[in-house]
């Protein structure tokens, strides 16, 4: 099992998983992985070391987690990391058919708001050799015909991505490693802890027969609007969001990739750029192209 949260943490897909699991192990009861195994496990909060628990007909919203006497698998911070990722891929932020564009899901067109999808062109040389030009065009450009932006070659973006960050980087970092950024998460952490004592509180009292399903559906409902509200307010703050490397450990990464992009595979490429950015807004304003957004993992 906590081989297939490395695995995921890595990058791998579900499919990569479950062959690879097949190979070393049995999943459930001696049977098969598949892809809708590897994702149960993945989502499986037992391996935190919690118990939880939820009627089929709830929202997973409302599914109760307490904690539990059993060994963790799994750390809860790289757990959520795995959700996010899940999240992120569901979203189409890091679908497996974007793996071969570094930038795929991530770039955000500054005129409509729509994805950059990435386009392929090969050449063959003589000899035989193929060369490869990878570029971006904004979807709603390329589909719809309702946006003028144009596109860009993979080498633009990435060298305007890096001159970016040259500029911007100290004052993200010391942005996102404030002593307030961290003190908000632990405030949360606290809701969290007391909203899953409030959850588990009006189970027991359901159970005894102390609270009718109606009240105790109201009250669920009321707790997930209130958790939904303090998230909100917290995450609408420009520092909420940590990036745990140091300035000098983000400045040495950019000036390895700036130096050695060509030679890593796309794939690697992909997981690299996913693991610093969230979205990252490009415009061309007359004859050049600028970064109005950039927002860090």
């Amino acid at each position: 099992m906590k081989e297939a949260f490395r695995m995921y943490l890595s990058g791998k897909g579900v499919v990569s998983i479950a062959k690879h699991m097949n190979g070393h192990s049995r999943g459930k009861e001696g049977g098969v992985w598949d892809s809708k195994y590897v994702r149960i496990v993945l989502q499986n909060h037992t391996y935190t070391g919690h118990n939880h628990f939820k009627p089929v007909l709830w929202e997973e919203s409302k599914r109760i987690i307490t904690p539990g006497e059993h060994e963790r698998i799994i750390s809860m911070e790289d757990f959520l990391k795995v959700l996010k990722m899940m999240e992120r891929r569901g979203e189409g932020h890091m679908a497996k058919h974007s793996y071969n564009y570094p930038y795929g899901g991530i770039v955000k067109c500054g005129l409509c708001g729509a994805t950059y999808i990435g386009n392929a062109l090969r050449q063959t040389l003589a000899g035989g050799t193929v060369r490869v030009y990878r570029s971006y065009r904004c979807r709603n450009q390329y589909s719809n015909k309702t946006c003028d932006a144009p596109g860009i070659s993979e080498h633009q973006l990435q060298q305007l991505i890096f001159e970016k960050l040259q500029i911007t980087n100290k004052k993200l970092q010391n942005k996102k490693t404030s002593a307030q950024a961290k003190s908000d998460q632990r405030l949360l952490q606290k809701e969290i802890e007391v909203s899953n004592g409030r959850r588990k509180n009006w189970m027991l009292a359901l159970g005894d027969g102390k609270l009718s399903a109606d009240d105790y559906a109201g009250l669920i409902d009321e707790e997930e609007a209130r958790m939904k509200a303090i998230t909100a307010q917290y995450e609408e703050k420009e520092d909420y969001y940590i990036n745990e490397l140091s300035t000098e450990e983000i400045k040495e990464m950019m000036a390895n990739l700036k130096e050695n992009w060509i030679l890593i595979e796309p794939e690697t490429q992909k997981l690299l750029v996913q693991s610093m950015f969230r979205q990252v807004g490009i415009k061309k304003e007359s004859d050049k192209w600028v970064i109005p957004q950039m927002l860090t993992v």
